[in-house]
């Protein structure tokens, strides 16, 4: 519901949450109509783009299992907040439908662009638009309240320590979905989480195929992200299985371009060290 004052109320500062590309989209919307005295995005990392900035680095594992992201959320306290991106990215639309309408990628631009790709786009709008003198960064905004018709937007400064309020007639809040990862409480997970028989990934901390090199994965999803891993992990892992509750038919055309060493498997039933039991009994 929209409060008849809000709209009626003249809006003059607006404050934007993310420089990600929703938050640059909103950005150079609002930027273009020229009617606003301020325009503030706070960015909690060093660079526009968001989750298009690929990082080597990792996020601190969320725990195993993770099914309440208001009781987990640790990104809160991470220094910085690194892209769950992995190194060999494309993207699954082709770029003619990913950037603006009178921005288009460059011609030499593949067809299904590289996260190295999308990156380098974002950048150069946000910098041929200036947007970039817009942005707050490693500032991280930790409270939005809307008091007596305006927003109360709380912020602490990374680098400094500073926490500051300031006040805006209007919030963008463009931070992405899913930055805590859903792990769901399966029978004995917690238990090899903490005697570690077993290791455990999330996808979110995924980046290079070598690092499962000569290994047994066990990958259980079926989504965009589980059957690129899966295609990856196989080109350098002795064997996977993969474990679909649902097939799509996403999953379906990726599990007939597997290789030979890619396994299609019953739902998980339980863990224990070092195993794992399938609804149909095999371990």
């Amino acid at each position: 519901m929209v409060l008849d004052s809000f709209v009626k109320k003249t809006i003059k500062r607006v404050a934007i949450v993310g420089c990600g590309p929703g938050g640059l989209a909103a950005a150079r919307a609002l930027k273009n109509e020229q009617c606003f005295d301020t325009i503030t995005i706070f960015e909690r990392n060093n660079h526009t783009g968001g989750t298009w900035k690929y990082s080597p680095e990792k996020n601190t594992p969320p725990p195993f299992p993770s099914v309440n992201a208001l009781e987990v959320d640790n990104t809160l306290r991470e220094p910085e907040l690194h892209s769950p991106i992995y190194a060999n990215l494309h993207t699954n639309l082709p770029h003619s439908v990913m950037c603006f309408h009178d921005v288009p990628f460059p011609e030499d631009t593949p067809l299904y662009p590289s996260h190295a790709h999308v990156m380098d786009y974002l950048s150069h709008v946000a910098e041929q638009e200036n947007i970039v003198s817009l942005v707050r960064f490693r500032t991280l905004v930790e409270n939005a309240e809307f008091i007596d018709e305006a927003w109360h937007i709380s912020v602490l400064e990374l680098e400094t320590d500073r926490r500051y309020t300031e006040k805006f007639d209007a919030l963008v809040v463009a931070t992405g979905h899913y930055a805590v990862p859903y792990i769901p409480g399966l029978p004995g997970l917690k238990q090899i989480s903490e005697n570690k028989s077993i290791e455990l990934v999330h996808s979110r901390e995924y980046r290079q195929p070598n690092e499962y090199k000569n290994k047994v994965v066990f990958v259980i999803g079926g989504g965009s992200s589980a059957n690129d891993i899966v295609r990856e992990v196989a080109t350098v892992a002795k064997k996977v299985y993969q474990s679909i509750r649902t097939p799509t038919e996403l999953s379906r055309q990726s599990i007939s371009l597997n290789p030979p060493n890619v396994q299609q498997v019953a739902l998980v039933k339980q863990f224990s060290d070092g195993a794992i039991q399938l609804e149909d009994n095999q371990t």
